[in-house]
């Protein structure tokens, strides 16, 4: 990933580093919000209110595949503005206002992460916050667009979800569940794999 940076600023790309440590990485990005360890919470919620307020949302595709979107936003809106989480992110109001424009505006963009966001005892809400963002523009599911987390492993967690853990199901089902036995059994049958089987589309949830 630290050659990357460099290549696709020169084409054009926009790269914002987000990391308490100043690495070659983040010094060959365009903005590097430098924030306090363990603050991405505050810091995600910063960039999601400038997001809203500026109108740089995708209403349309909030409407259409997700949940509990206003909870998300008024609790955004009320308390997280960018002077309030400065305070508790140590990154200046002006970072998170222009991290958040260059974002939004973006036709296109990811939100890439390693395992550093999970690894804290907020690991989960630290996930959701960039996970909301991402929903809150609408930049997932399409060319150039999207959503990715690196692991450190062989994709150790792609295997389990799958199903290749002994004793767990695709899904994160339990192998001890019968209701979950009949489900995958169902799906595995010879009939079901064909290109007869109609897509579903699953409506994400944003975490108030």
């Amino acid at each position: 990933m630290s050659r990357r940076p460099s290549r696709y600023s020169i084409n054009g790309g926009v790269w914002i580093i987000i990391d308490p440590r100043e690495t070659a990485t983040a010094r060959q990005g365009d903005l590097h919000l430098q924030l306090r360890p363990g603050t991405d919470v505050a810091l995600m919620n910063g960039i999601l209110h400038v997001v809203i307020k500026e109108d740089l949302i995708d209403q349309q595709f909030i409407d259409a595949r997700t949940n509990d979107w206003a909870a998300a936003r008024d609790l955004v809106l009320e308390k997280y503005t960018p002077e309030y989480c400065a305070e508790i992110t140590g990154v200046p109001a002006e970072k998170i206002i222009q991290a958040a424009r260059i974002y939004g505006r973006a036709k296109t963009g990811y939100v890439l992460h390693a395992r550093g966001i999970e690894h804290h005892s907020n690991g989960v809400d630290n996930v959701l916050s960039y996970i909301n963002l991402v929903l809150a523009t609408g930049k997932i599911g399409a060319a150039g667009k999207g959503y990715a987390t690196f692991t450190g492993q062989g994709n150790g967690q792609g295997g389990r979800e799958h199903g290749q853990k002994a004793d767990q199901l695709p899904g994160q089902r339990s192998i001890m569940n019968p209701e979950h036995r009949k489900h995958i059994c169902k799906i595995r049958r010879p009939e079901y794999r064909s290109s007869k089987c109609s897509k579903r589309c699953v409506k994400a949830k944003f975490a108030a």
